[in-house]
């Protein structure tokens, strides 16, 4: 549904410009979808690491692959925020790139919690734990800035669908506070506020919301026709 309502904003928004703050426009659709990039590829080398600690790994590689993660996040954060805002059109892309990262962040959180048992072995929980945290503080500042940039129509819609990125890396958090909690360590398994998705049920609802905006039914039963009042609400 989130798509469809995308797609549907897209082809009416078209012909109607999005304004350029500076005046001359700095609107690169691909910086941020490769700043997710960026952000995936990081993922997985962590990914890759995480699935081969043993009881006896050192922590020096854990925390290298977290901390470039990290790094990731804080620069994509920096140059999605130097963007002028994207149009219906661009926020489309960002959609697809957003999805495959979730994939990803949730991919390796799984993998990470199912090693919960041999990295506490290790005596690397606390380590983990502060690394995800840390990931958590990144992700909502990312999805912050990617959010900002899509038109204010659909900002309701795409701040769900980043949320899920920030409830992946929550998900570690929760699991590793708690852990160090019975183990007598220190976590805050609540730190930050971003929620995750609400469910498709939601997902929904608000695109249902924003249609209705943006178009009306006409006296003729069966025909929608554009509400041009609607406009602004695609800038």
């Amino acid at each position: 549904m989130y798509l469809k309502a995308i797609s549907l904003f897209a082809l009416m928004g078209s012909a109607v410009a999005v304004p350029c703050a500076s005046g001359k426009c700095k609107r690169d659709v691909t910086a941020i979808t490769g700043a997710m990039t960026k952000v995936q590829a990081a993922l997985a080398d962590l990914d890759t690491t995480i699935k081969s600690i043993t009881a006896s790994s050192s922590p020096e590689a854990l925390v290298g692959k977290s901390k470039a993660v990290t790094a990731a996040l804080d620069a994509g954060t920096t140059s999605v925020s130097a963007q002028e805002p994207i149009t219906l059109a661009d926020a489309l892309q960002v959609q697809g790139a957003a999805t495959k990262l979730a994939t990803a962040t949730t991919t390796t959180i799984d993998d990470l919690i199912a090693k919960q048992a041999v990295i506490t072995q290790a005596k690397q929980a606390q380590t983990a734990l502060t690394q995800l945290q840390a990931q958590k503080a990144a992700a909502q500042k990312f999805a912050a800035a990617i959010v900002s940039k899509v038109p204010k129509a659909v900002q309701q819609i795409a701040t769900q669908s980043a949320g899920s990125i920030t409830a992946a890396i929550d998900k570690g958090v929760t699991a590793f506070g708690s852990g160090s909690a019975t183990a007598g360590g220190a976590g805050d398994p609540a730190a930050g506020n971003m929620e995750g998705m609400e469910g498709m049920a939601g997902m929904e609802a608000g695109a249902g919301g924003v249609l209705q905006r943006v178009a009306r039914k006409s006296s003729e039963p069966g025909r929608m026709r554009f509400d041009p009042e609607s406009v602004s609400d695609l800038e």
